[in-house]
């Protein structure tokens, strides 16, 4: 694709980039939000990110205490914060390489490229 060069061109190469950018938060904000309904690591500890990566809440089963030691539980948080962190990173990037990777269309719309 050609660099536009009317402005009707460059208002259609900056729409096209605004509907991939929308399709690329609308995948990271469903990814976070599927992040817990899909194998949790815990049933004990649950965390919520938000599509930004954030973490939201961070629910801990009433009794937990019960069950673990305070070092325990710590460690269980600990391992489910940075294994739920991991999996929103895996998938963001899988969704960043899919829409602004090299194989991807974006590359083609020279007057958006330059500007990333």
């Amino acid at each position: 694709m050609s660099t536009p060069s009317t402005p009707q061109e460059r208002i259609a190469a900056v729409d096209q980039g605004l509907r991939v950018t929308r399709a690329l938060v609308a995948e990271l904000n469903a990814a976070a939000h599927n992040m817990r309904e899909q194998d949790p690591i815990s049933d004990v500890v649950v965390p919520t990110f938000d599509g930004n990566g954030y973490l939201c809440d961070l629910f801990i089963v009433p009794t937990a205490l019960a069950d673990y030691t305070y070092t325990g539980l710590e460690d269980l948080i600990t391992q489910v914060l940075s294994e739920g962190t991991q999996r929103l990173r895996e998938v963001a990037q899988a969704a960043i390489d899919r829409y602004w990777g090299p194989e991807s269309s974006w590359q083609e719309l020279k007057v958006l490229r330059d500007d990333w």
